[in-house]
């Protein structure tokens, strides 16, 4: 057995003996310094997942493209498609689990292309100056169909109202201007696709006035039903839910309705309705006017990566600090590790990568003497902050036995 072996059964023993020794435990905030810094070469959009360890994003001729870092440390951007060769918002999103990306043009014309089939389909399915679109959800990835949101804000009320694509027919399956069909769904804000025809949705009573409490919706059946996951939901105020692992893994966060913050760990078996709620040990030590977000997520590792707001600069301004914590195994509490430098009060451009010799990295889009750079946060790294941290905490508490 060696030594990294031995470690790590060593800290899976300890651990739960150095938490439980108080169970209001002040987390040390301990600080990430080590990082690597690559000088981008190539112009390039937003990062989002893709396959085989690769980033998504889009080319300066305007193609979905992947990003990578070489062993020598080189970006890397190779067009998967000539398309879509047009100005575009900026901005793109991936669905790795069906081989498709998709952006828009000024929020009314969307571009699918899917990679696999190499099939490129461009539509405007509803123009309307009222309505916004924002970006897809995946309703049933079995069968490549998509929900297309559209959002009309307004002083007194905010609208909802959808349009269902079949990518792989390229049919659409639900419009606006059919209200006759799916009349349960199509005027209330989807919160979240579990990607099988069924969506958590929030409720609307008899007057169409919008209820802190959520149901669940399966679209083939048209039917609305609760369970213990809605329920759990709805005991939140300002819930948001991220799946962050292939199995049913999810970080649920909100306000309590006793106004205690709550970020948590949940891992929910949908078919017998069977939910396990873990906490999500984030750091306590001056956190308390602190807003913790959570922003990005590698499912293949379990790494986790937040946002810490606000802190104060030098001219007051309002900056953040990026966070990681690993849930792979949620039942067993990770410490949260935070880098040491801050960035504008807005959430980085970033992504998990697997780089071909440090393993699971966070890169974020930066700027060093007006240049664009790439830094890059190894987990390792973070990994190895935890590792000391608990064995110091395991040799002061063995002590006092």
């Amino acid at each position: 057995m060696n030594h990294k072996h031995l470690l790590s059964i060593t800290l899976l023993l300890i651990s739960p003996y150095i938490f439980s020794q108080e169970k209001s435990m002040q987390i040390d905030e301990l600080v990430l310094r080590e990082k690597k810094e690559i000088k981008c070469k190539e112009y390039f959009h937003n990062l989002e997942p893709w396959k085989e360890g690769k980033l998504a994003t889009i080319d300066g001729w305007g193609r979905f493209s992947t990003f990578e870092i070489t062993e020598e440390n080189q970006i890397k951007i190779t067009p998967l498609v000539e398309f879509p060769k047009e100005k575009i918002d900026g901005w793109i999103k991936t669905y790795p689990e069906v081989g498709v990306i998709w952006s828009s043009i000024f929020e009314l014309k969307h571009h699918f292309a899917d990679i696999g089939t190499k099939k490129n389909v461009s539509f405007m399915p509803f123009f309307t100056k009222v309505y916004e679109s924002t970006s897809p959800l995946l309703l049933d990835k079995k069968h490549k169909i998509f929900l297309l949101p559209y959002i009309a804000t307004g002083v007194y009320e905010t609208r909802y109202t959808y349009v269902v694509y079949d990518l792989q027919n390229d049919t659409l399956l639900f419009h606006p201007m059919q209200p006759e069909k799916n009349e349960n769904f199509y005027k209330s804000p989807v919160i979240y696709s579990f990607e099988n025809g069924k969506l958590l949705v929030r409720m609307r009573d008899k007057n169409n006035k919008y209820l802190n409490e959520y149901c669940m919706y399966d679209y083939y059946s048209d039917r609305t039903y609760k369970n213990k996951f809605t329920q759990f939901y709805s005991s939140l105020r300002y819930p948001m839910i991220m799946k962050v692992s292939n199995e049913n893994i999810f970080i649920v966060s909100g306000v309590l309705k006793n106004e205690e913050s709550l970020k948590t760990v949940i891992s929910w078996d949908e078919e017998n309705d069977d939910m396990t709620v873990f906490p999500l040990l984030l750091p306590t030590v001056d956190m308390a006017d602190k807003i913790i977000s959570v922003h990005y997520v590698d499912k293949e590792s379990g790494w986790v990566c937040f946002t810490i707001w606000s802190y104060k600069g030098l001219h007051s301004e309002t900056l953040e600090k990026l966070g990681f914590v690993n849930i792979k195994n949620p039942s067993i509490r990770s410490i949260p590790v935070v880098t040491e430098e801050y960035y504008p009060d807005e959430t980085p451009e970033g992504e998990f990568i697997a780089h071909p010799v440090y393993g699971t990295c966070f890169i974020v889009k930066v700027e060093i003497a007006e240049k664009p750079y790439i830094r890059l946060y190894k987990m390792s790294d973070v990994q190895k902050e935890i590792e000391e941290y608990l064995l110091e905490k395991a040799k002061s508490a063995i002590s006092k036995v």
